[in-house]
């Protein structure tokens, strides 16, 4: 099961080395659900990650303002956030 779970990850990785551009809302985990939050949302609301992993807040222009992440630690704990600026996310801040 974890080599299963390794090519998996390790496929994405490979296929999307230079893709940040912070919109999963089109890929697909290998069983077909949906990767993540969409990069577009309605100003000013919150979207949840199909799988708990995250919720996106969207700022006034539609696109992520802040991320908060659950179950995963970056060296800030969990949950942790990322601030979006510009299109870009930031590095996680607890």
């Amino acid at each position: 099961m974890l080599g299963d779970t390794y090519k998996s990850w390790n496929w994405y990785n490979i296929e999307n080395a230079n893709d940040d551009d912070g919109d999963d809302s089109q890929k697909q985990c290998d069983d077909g659900s949906q990767r993540g939050n969409p990069y577009h949302g309605e100003p000013g609301t919150w979207s949840e990650h199909p799988h708990g992993k995250q919720d996106r807040l969207y700022g006034p222009d539609g696109t992520p303002a802040v991320d908060i992440d659950y179950g995963h630690d970056h060296g800030h704990g969990s949950p942790h956030s990322h601030n979006w600026d510009n299109g870009i996310r930031g590095p996680g801040v607890q």
